[in-house]
């Protein structure tokens, strides 16, 4: 396949609108994509011998005419291309990231009824290092943009059920804080140059990690080009942004809840044109929207 002169599989193009049984609203059974491997990405698989993994990125079969009349076979669906097409922006304007997952689960002995096969302990994240523009960035993504990015962060309404106040899961208004574990940002070790991050931790397992990375690091490099001013200020306790007073709240600009619901996230995503029109662009925004209506016809 390696050898041929576009190596890759082909896949339809319905399977991006899949959910169970049923196709989301849009898609049909016609027409292919071709799923092109990414080598850079080669691994092997530590866990299963004899085996390795590899990413794709979604290509179309024919070159087509972009609105700038320039033919690509790019996909705006292909959610690696818009981190991908994100991250190189930044790249070029000097802006580095480096991130990194917490994966956090419990495994279980049963589900009926729920009961967990031992202790389960939450531990804290390595230090990721952090450049030199840590503070603009946290500026555009913790003043007032997580309520958008929510509901590509966050995409089932369980998901909602996990963010609520008082216990360490980031709470339900949009602030950040110093060591605050009770803020969707957590900014920690803050004194330390080589070691400063920011735990972002309005973000679970169900969300595709390149879009929400693209969100996340979409709002962030424009609050860099920009340079957003910060109007939340640092919420380090040692009370939480819940536990205020409204006053208390309003002196550290604390003035906006979280979505708390699956559709309040689509609400606020829906108007918010940086995602909807820049990063995520108007066909992938629509198309996320409709497949994750026909998961979500519980909310």
């Amino acid at each position: 396949m390696l050898d041929s002169p576009r190596p890759g599989l082909g896949i339809s193009k319905a399977a991006l609108g899949i959910v169970y049984a049923s196709f989301a609203e849009g898609f049909l059974a016609t027409g292919e994509y071709l799923c092109v491997p990414d080598l850079s990405s080669l691994r092997l698989c530590p866990y299963s011998p004899k085996h390795a993994s590899v990413m794709v990125w979604l290509k179309e079969k024919k070159p087509y005419l972009t609105f700038d009349n320039k033919l690509t076979v790019d996909v705006p669906l292909c959610p690696r291309a818009t981190l991908h097409r994100i991250v190189s922006k930044a790249d070029s304007a000097g802006v580095h990231f480096l991130v990194g997952f917490e994966t956090e689960f419990i495994l279980l002995k049963s589900t009926r009824p729920v009961e967990p096969l031992g202790e389960h302990n939450t531990m804290d994240s390595k230090a990721l290092l952090a450049g030199s523009v840590e503070d603009k960035i946290l500026e555009e993504i913790s003043d007032g943009i997580q309520a958008s990015v929510t509901a590509l962060c966050m995409p089932l309404p369980a998901s909602y059920q996990r963010m609520v106040d008082g216990i360490w899961s980031g709470g339900t208004y949009v602030n950040w804080g110093t060591e605050n574990r009770e803020a969707p940002i957590r900014l920690t070790n803050a004194s330390s140059p080589s070691s400063r991050n920011f735990e972002v931790k309005c973000v679970d397992g169900t969300a595709n990690p390149y879009l929400a990375l693209a969100a996340i690091l979409g709002v962030g490099f424009d609050g860099i080009e920009r340079d957003v001013e910060l109007t939340v200020r640092n919420c380090s306790g040692p009370v939480t942004a819940a536990e205020m007073t409204e006053d208390g709240r309003k002196s550290l600009g604390i003035t906006t809840r979280m979505p708390l619901t699956w559709t309040e996230a689509c609400d606020s995503l829906k108007a918010n044109k940086l995602l909807t029109e820049h990063v995520l662009g108007p066909e992938l925004t629509e198309t996320y929207l409709v497949v994750n209506k026909v998961c979500n016809l519980s909310d």
